[in-house]
C-alpha cells in the first residue's frame, strides 16, 4: 500500500480510516530524504504548503484538506503537477453557522456586561441594560456557499431575520432576496457576516469605503479569512463610533501580531480560528480529508475535488 503524510495533526476517526486501508501514516517530523519518495498521499490542515515543498514529493497524488479554505495549499503547482486536491466543504458549515449566530447574540443581548453587572452588585442596573432582538433585524450575507446557506437558514427561519445575499458568481434561488451590487447590502443591513474564500478580488473586500456604507452602529462579522477586511480601516472605524462592532474568528496573521489595531479597538469580540473546531465538525473533517486521499489512492474518484481539472488532464 501507500505512505501518507500527515502534515497537520488530525484526530484518531481520519487516521484509523488511512490505517484500514492499509496505508503507512508518517508525521513531518518523521519526513526525511529516504522516506519523501514513497509518499502518495498528504493530509493538511491550515499550514502552508508550498510548490516548492510539493516538488520534493515526486509521487504525490492527492493531498486532502482537513477543511473548506484552501488559500494555504499552492494549487498552481499541485494542478500542474497533477495532484488531486480534495477538500471536506460540508463538514464545518453548521460549525460556523452556529458560531456567527452566536457572535451576533452576544452584541444583542450583552451577556458580559449582564453577567460583570450581578458580579458587582449592580443587579437593579438591568433596566439601563439596552437589550434588543435578532427578530426583524436585517443580516447581510457575503457569499452564499455551504456556509452562507447555513448561517440564512438559521437566521431566516429560525430568528426570523430579514436576509440580504450578495454573491455575483452563484444563481441564488428566486426566493432568496439577492442584490447585485455589495453597496446595497451594506447600506442596508444591520449585521454583515463574511462567507467568501480569499482571492486577489475579495482581499480587502471591506475597507474604509465600504464601512462608510454602512449603518451607523452595524456590527461586521468575519469567520472567512483574515485578509478580506482591512483591519487599520475596522479599527479605525470603531474608534469614531460609526461600526458598531467587530466579530472576527480569522486574522491577517495568526496568531495576530501584539500591535494589532483591533486588539485595542472598542467593541472586538475575537475567537481564535476556532468556529470549526467542534467536536462533530472535527470528526467530519479528519474523516472526510481521509476518505478523499483514501479514494484517490485506490483509483477513485473523491466525494469533493478543488482542482477537477487534474482528472481531465489525467496526469497521474
Amino acid at each position: 500500500m501507500s505512505t501518507v503524510l500527515i502534515y497537520d495533526p488530525i484526530s484518531e476517526d481520519g487516521l484509523n480510516i488511512l490505517r484500514k486501508a492499509g496505508h503507512t501514516l508518517i508525521t513531518r517530523q518523521e519526513l526525511n530524504e529516504k522516506n519523501k519518495d514513497s509518499i502518495e498521499g498528504l493530509v493538511i490542515r491550515t499550514s502552508p504548503l508550498k510548490g516548492d515543498f510539493l516538488s520534493q514529493l515526486p509521487h504525490l497524488k492527492v493531498i486532502g484538506r482537513h477543511g473548506v479554505g484552501v488559500d494555504n495549499i499552492d494549487l498552481d503547482y499541485a494542478t500542474k503537477a497533477g495532484i488531486i486536491v480534495g477538500n471536506t466543504p460540508y463538514a464545518n458549515a453548521v460549525s460556523v453557522a452556529e458560531h456567527v449566530l452566536g457572535m451576533m447574540l452576544y452584541f444583542i443581548k450583552k451577556y458580559t456586561l449582564s453577567d460583570s453587572l450581578i458580579r458587582e452588585g449592580k443587579f437593579r442596573e438591568r433596566d439601563h441594560i439596552g437589550l434588543s432582538e435578532l427578530n426583524g433585524k436585517t443580516l447581510g450575507i457575503i457569499g452564499f456557499g455551504k456556509v452562507g446557506k447555513a448561517v440564512y437558514r438559521i437566521a431566516h427561519d429560525g430568528f426570523a431575520m430579514n436576509v440580504i445575499v450578495y454573491d455575483p458568481y452563484i444563481e441564488v434561488p428566486k426566493d432568496v432576496h439577492s442584490v447585485e451590487k455589495l453597496e446595497e447590502l451594506l447600506k442596508s443591513s444591520d449585521f454583515v457576516t463574511i462567507h467568501t474564500p480569499l482571492t486577489e478580488e475579495t482581499h480587502c473586500m471591506i475597507d474604509t469605503k465600504e464601512l462608510s456604507l454602512m449603518k451607523k452602529g452595524a456590527i461586521l462579522i468575519n469567520p472567512a479569512r483574515g485578509p478580506v477586511i482591512n483591519v487599520d480601516a475596522v479599527a479605525q472605524s470603531l474608534r469614531d463610533g460609526h461600526l458598531g462592532g467587530l466579530a472576527v474568528d480569522v486574522f491577517p496573521e495568526e496568531p495576530p501580531r501584539p500591535d494589532s489595531p483591533i486588539l485595542t479597538a472598542p467593541h472586538v469580540l475575537m475567537t481564535p480560528h476556532s468556529a470549526a473546531l467542534t467536536y462533530e465538525a472535527i470528526y467530519r473533517m479528519a474523516t472526510g480529508a481521509a476518505e478523499a486521499v483514501v479514494r484517490v489512492l485506490r483509483g477513485e474518484k473523491p466525494d469533493y475535488i478543488v482542482n477537477p481539472e487534474v482528472l481531465k488532464e489525467g496526469k497521474k
